[in-house]
């Protein structure tokens, strides 16, 4: 959407048009993005303050499709490193907490910027998980 319907904070002229056209012709559509940062919620009233009326159900972002997805697997702990606007995707599943060390089953990563250290946290057990277990399996080892 960012690119297309509006940069930053600034509507592409002929956007609101567009969409209205769209509604009016009853064209099926949906509002893609590849924001892993906000909640459809948010997104939704980014558009209706640029004048584009959106439904959640209307927007399709890939913390969305990560949830549908994850509605469909078996029961698993779920580590979320996503911002919290995001998060209120994943409401109704079993999201770890911030703190946790252990339990996921799964892992959704997005946009990690401004989340202090997590990065270095991350990469600090995937270096301990490669170093201690998969060591001899790598092809340069």
């Amino acid at each position: 959407m960012d690119g297309v319907l509006y940069t930053a904070d600034n509507i592409i002229n002929g956007a609101v048009d567009t969409a209205a056209w769209l509604r009016a012709q009853g064209i099926p559509h949906l509002f893609v993005t590849n924001t892993t940062s906000q909640s459809r919620a948010a997104l939704a009233n980014k558009l209706l303050s640029f004048g584009i009326p959106a439904r959640e159900e209307e927007i399709l972002t890939p913390p969305a499709a990560a949830a549908e997805w994850l509605h469909a697997q078996e029961e698993g702990g779920i580590a979320l490193l996503v911002q919290p606007s995001a998060r209120l995707e994943f409401a109704d599943l079993p999201c770890l907490p911030d703190d946790a060390e252990r339990g996921a089953s799964y892992v959704v990563v997005g946009d990690l910027a401004n989340r202090g250290g997590i990065i270095g946290h991350l990469t600090e057990h995937f270096a301990s998980y490669i170093t201690t277990r998969m060591h001899s399996s790598l092809p340069w080892a």
